[in-house]
Parts: C-alpha cells; structure tokens; sequence
C-alpha cells in the first residue's frame, strides 16, 4: 500500500516537474530530469522496504537491516564506480534505485521468512 501511494504520488510529482523544472529552476536544471525519473523506481521500493525493516526489527532480527543496508551501501558504491565516469549523474541513479530495489527484495524475502501472517477467516 505504501508502494503503491508512492508510485502514484511520484507519478504526480514527475509531471508536476516536467512543466516546472524550467520555469523555477532555470534551463540548466532541465538536464536533471531525467535523472530524477530514474530514481523514482528506488523511491518507490524505498518506501516499501522501510515497512519491511519494521517488520524484521519487530521480529527480534534488527541486525538484519543492517546488513541488508550495508549490501545497499556496497551496490550503490560499486554501482557509481563503473556508471557514473560513462553516464553522469544518470548513471548515478541507475545505480542507486538498483540498490534500492534490491534492498527491498531483500527486506521483503527476510520479513516473509521471519514473519507468518495468517489470514482470518
């Protein structure tokens, strides 16, 4: 659910954006766009994997955020090293909304593992 708000409020956000770049910010911002709509999907898994990490703490296993946020902080690192000098600030982006939704698909396997919600019926 808080995935799915997100996406819809970063969808406004992108097209707010989009018309207001320019004109509040000035042409030379205009090339951030495109960066911006590359982190949208890292935002979105970001929101999700931050339920998730509530989920893994409140089951007795904080510690696995935190390696969960230190392979986060590898991939990101390791992601800017060989995008960044070939593709600029997009590059950028690309390596750290791969970093974030890895974090979540990570978040979301260990609160299922730990975690056994069951339906009533």
């Amino acid at each position: 659910m808080v995935s799915s708000i997100t996406g819809l409020a970063s969808i406004g956000v992108a097209i707010a954006l989009y018309w207001l770049i320019s004109p509040v910010f000035g042409e030379e911002y205009v090339e951030a766009l495109p960066a911006f709509l590359w982190l949208l999907p890292g935002i979105i898994a970001g929101a999700g994997s931050r339920i998730y990490a509530n989920c893994i703490a409140a089951a007795g296993k904080p510690e696995w955020n935190m390696y969960s946020s230190i392979g986060v902080v590898t991939i990101n690192v390791i992601g800017n090293i060989l995008l960044v000098p070939k593709y600029g600030i997009v590059g950028a982006a690309w390596a750290t909304s791969l970093a974030y939704v890895l974090n979540a698909v990570v978040k979301f396997w260990l609160s299922r593992k730990t975690i056994s919600v069951r339906a009533i019926i």
